[in-house]
């Protein structure tokens, strides 16, 4: 065999293993580079939430408390107990009681507007005499909601 005639011809066969090594290569390293980019992606999807609600919890937390002082009381001429809220500011507010009863799982909203300084009692008169165990939720817009449990 001649290798002067083969040489062009084994060169040509070198350099196509080697265009084809260099081209598996790119192609992994695009691949990876693709699956890199899609967990970055996700990472910043992750990230994103986690500042959301990072950003919501801060918001709620920096909300002021509903504006009212909440007792009980025990009314002359009625069963279980009353629940007396007080308005502590000067302006008139609009609140929402929520009740539940555990143990029966009863439940009732109260939309009240409440005078400043004024106070407002909630109990049998008004539908729900009030016992150990029940659960008050006091709402307002734009405030933290009060939550307490009556003893």
């Amino acid at each position: 065999m001649n290798v002067g005639k083969a040489a062009p011809w084994l060169v040509s066969v070198l350099l196509a293993v080697v265009a084809g090594v260099f081209w598996l290569s790119g192609k992994q390293k695009d691949e990876a580079l693709t699956r890199q980019v899609a967990q970055l992606q996700k990472l910043t999807e992750d990230y994103n939430k986690l500042a959301e609600d990072a950003n919501e919890k801060i918001a709620f937390a920096n909300l002021p408390l509903v504006p009212v002082k909440v007792s009980t009381v025990k009314p002359l001429f009625a069963d279980g107990l009353a629940v007396q809220i007080r308005n502590a500011t000067d302006k008139t507010i609009a609140i929402t009681l929520s009740v539940v009863r555990p143990s029966s799982g009863n439940k009732k909203d109260y939309e009240l507007t409440i005078d400043g300084g004024v106070g407002k009692n909630i109990g049998q008169s008004e539908g729900w005499a009030f016992v150990s165990g029940d659960k008050v939720t006091i709402t307002q817009p734009d405030h933290k909601p009060l939550e307490l449990t009556i003893r």
